[in-house]
């Protein structure tokens, strides 16, 4: 029993470590300041993720801040593509991964509902 608990431990521990967002708070380490062309408001922060053209922001101070995309400044809009295009390409090959993947037993059961339920 302990063996199984050690090992879906350091399971998770590496899959967290896979993901291709960053986390959901700030990181000093991706910390820059970010510019707002139409209001000239500047933010402090670290790329969280970006939706349907916003871009979130986390503050030092723990809040979440959004920006437009087309309103980024010019060397913020170059970074805020580069994560997205990270991002995207992440999530695009573990998709292909997924998809080739050997399903376990336990997903066989829910074949019959395939034609129904989309899941990515």
């Amino acid at each position: 029993m302990r063996i199984h608990v050690a090992l879906s431990t350091a399971l998770i521990g590496c899959a967290t470590l896979a993901f291709a967002h960053p986390p959901d708070e700030f990181d000093s380490t991706q910390s820059r300041i970010w510019v707002s062309t139409r209001s000239g408001e500047c933010i402090e922060g670290s790329f969280l993720f970006s939706r349907s053209g916003i871009v979130a922001i986390a503050t030092p101070s723990g809040e979440l801040r959004t920006l437009e995309l087309a309103e980024l400044a010019g060397s913020d809009r170059v970074e805020a593509d580069a994560r997205i295009a990270r991002i995207v390409a992440t999530n695009e090959a573990r998709a292909e991964q997924a998809a080739t993947a050997v399903k376990p037993p336990q997903a066989l059961s829910f074949e019959r509902f395939a034609p129904f339920v989309k899941t990515r």
